[in-house]
């Protein structure tokens, strides 16, 4: 007599019931991972080169193990001129920043923010970060307590930054015009980057996947 079970076997339904559910979990993370994953080495080599060509400086995300960048960062020199002035290097800035004693200072604020969009962290929209009006010029803001970040997506993914402002000069709807037409003019020089991405949040960024 065979020593298999039976599929009858009430038994061995519980494990096969298991199995159907760990396919299913498997399933539905690759799913998500071909989603999420931006096209290979070629997608990423080709978008990096473009940006590096045309001068612009990539944020360096320090890692842990051998974890990758799953989305990318790169800077005008706008910006990195800004940065300084922000406090992000050890300068002024902290007057503007807010009253709130449980928050981080600027700087770290803004190396906690680029590190996690770089990490592939999910992003809650409108908390996190905002595509703004008028939307067809595709400008995005990175959000913190105290800062704002503008700039564009030239590809899925890869978030081109390009000016900052604190959150306190921003008080109404009519004050985030000026950030919004210097990226809109600085990516006139950039005509040979690809982009802007326009589109809904899933159009522009991916999260990374987490183990299921």
């Amino acid at each position: 007599m065979s020593d298999t079970p039976q599929s009858g076997n009430s038994a061995v339904q519980p494990t096969i019931a298991n199995a159907r559910l760990a396919s299913n979990r498997i399933a539905r993370f690759c799913s998500q991972f071909t989603v999420a994953q931006p096209d290979h080495l070629t997608y990423t080599s080709s978008v990096d080169s473009a940006c590096q060509f045309a001068g612009l400086q990539s944020y360096d995300m320090k890692v842990r193990g051998k974890k990758t960048a799953w989305r990318y960062i790169y800077t005008t020199a706008d910006f990195l001129a800004w940065v300084p002035i922000m406090g992000g290097l050890g300068g002024g800035g902290m007057a503007l920043a807010t009253t709130d004693s449980e928050a981080d200072p600027p700087k770290i604020q803004l190396d906690t923010e680029l590190h996690g969009f770089c990490d592939g962290l999910g992003l809650a929209y409108g908390t996190d970060t905002k595509r703004l009006h008028p939307i067809e010029h595709g400008v995005w803001e990175l959000k913190t307590s105290d800062l704002r970040l503008f700039g564009w997506f030239a590809a899925k993914n890869y978030f081109i930054l390009h000016a900052g402002a604190f959150k306190v000069a921003l008080k109404k709807f009519d004050d985030y015009a000026p950030y919004i037409e210097q990226v809109v003019e600085c990516r006139k020089k950039f005509q040979d980057l690809p982009g802007p991405v326009l589109g809904g949040v899933a159009d522009v960024i991916s999260n990374r996947p987490r183990p299921v």
